[in-house]
């Protein structure tokens, strides 16, 4: 078994790192699920896109270094 970044361990670590926008939609996913419980997922993931399209560059930096950390 395999401690991942989240702390926890994984039988099978994953092959790739996660992308900079996969980082942030299971941030806001868990977030989003939370607040609204019943809605439908199609309709959490496309909150999510339209968040991450109107992001300007400076704030998906935290994300894009966390992407880069995991390759390490």
């Amino acid at each position: 078994m395999v401690q991942g970044v989240d702390g926890l361990f994984h039988r099978h670590p994953p092959k790739k790192p996660l992308t900079p926008y996969q980082i942030f939609s299971n941030y806001m996913k868990e977030n989003l699920v939370k607040k609204n419980p019943d809605a439908p997922i199609q309709t959490i993931m496309k909150a999510i896109q339209m968040d991450w399209n109107r992001m300007p560059p400076y704030r998906k930096r935290y994300f894009y270094k966390q992407a880069n950390d995991q390759k390490i």
